[in-house]
């Protein structure tokens, strides 16, 4: 989708889980604060150019309408055959909207909050269909309903914080109650998140919009994000609430754990001192494949692949992190 948003006057849907969640998966708040600072200021900068050059956003970019295309064939053909008939488009048609969504049109009180969105497309229907695309459930409302378009090849099979603040937000400026996210993955097939509008969300969404435009009215920055410490990490201690909630033993589940991380460390240092013995006395042989009949077949072989290089992509991947550790009272 092209920007229609003016940058100095407009938080973008694209801009608000920087506000929000501090970054996301190609910016920071601070890149998000500098480029409407400059632009309030006049200032061009080199930023907007190189997140263009991004591979994914230039993908993004190339394969927005023809994915849309193929979530709306799919729709049309489950209503057809879920309903008996296609609809006219008096009942149900498609835009791709050539205007930035401002929430002053819906309600004269959210001028100040300085909001725009860039919507994909709107779906309009005169009624409700319900029917599963590519397997999964969905409804079209009667009204206007937003599409998201994602071409994720890096995403981890479920919906994002950043496209659900980003679509949350696009409600807001549009005055609609639902959104659909249609993403493009890299297993090749469409997978769809219908959404609600959440009032708590709106409400994090129109403070921080109103935060933002007082500190660059005043010069005010953002403090720097603290990468040791994260504080939407949803923190708690073991108490009578949380155990009130599970029958599980998480002190016993948690000693097992340990007891069966060392056991792993021994025997992964035992495995890999006998495959060294075997490697080294087949070479000695000079034997690539060793068959022993009616017991096994031991390969070892070494050969030669291209050195690969590890390089950002300027996509940020989900990474799961899990430890428990022993902790004592002094």
């Amino acid at each position: 989708m092209p920007k229609l948003t003016i940058d100095g006057k407009q938080v973008g849907s694209s801009d608000i889980a920087c506000l929000v969640l501090q970054k996301d998966s190609f910016q920071t708040r601070d890149q998000i604060y500098e480029r409407h600072f400059n632009a309030r200021h006049k200032v061009s900068t080199m930023r907007d150019h190189q997140l263009k050059k991004l591979w994914a956003i230039q993908r993004g970019n190339e394969l927005e309408l023809p994915t849309f295309k193929l979530f709306w064939n799919n729709l049309l053909m489950e209503i057809e055959s879920t309903y008996g008939d296609l609809p006219d488009l008096d009942d149900l048609s498609w835009i791709q909207p050539d205007f930035a969504y401002v929430p002053e049109y819906y309600n004269k009180n959210h001028k100040a909050l300085g909001m725009g969105s860039s919507i994909d497309f709107i779906i309009k229907s005169s009624k409700e269909y319900e029917v599963q695309v590519r397997g999964q459930p969905i409804k079209i409302f009667p009204g206007k309903n937003i599409i998201e378009i994602k071409t994720d090849f890096y995403k981890g099979g479920k919906l994002k914080p950043e496209w659900s603040l980003q679509v949350q937000h696009q409600m807001i400026c549009a005055g609609v109650k639902h959104g659909i996210v249609v993403c493009f993955a890299s297993d090749g097939d469409l997978h769809l998140y219908p959404m609600e509008i959440n009032e708590k969300i709106c409400k994090v969404i129109m403070k921080k919009c109103k935060e933002f435009w007082e500190m660059i009215e005043d010069g005010k920055r953002y403090p720097p994000i603290s990468e040791t410490q994260d504080t939407s990490l949803r923190t708690k201690t073991l108490d009578e609430t949380i155990l009130k909630k599970t029958n599980q033993d998480m002190v016993q589940m948690s000693e097992d754990y340990l007891v069966a991380s060392v056991e792993e460390r021994k025997w992964k240092k035992t495995k890999d001192g006998i495959k060294q013995d075997i490697v080294e006395l087949l070479d000695n042989l000079e034997i690539d494949v060793l068959t022993i009949p009616d017991q096994y077949q031991i390969k070892s072989v070494t050969t030669e692949v291209p050195k690969k290089k590890m390089v950002e992509t300027g996509h940020m991947t989900e990474r799961h992190s899990f430890t428990i550790k022993e902790i004592k009272d002094e």
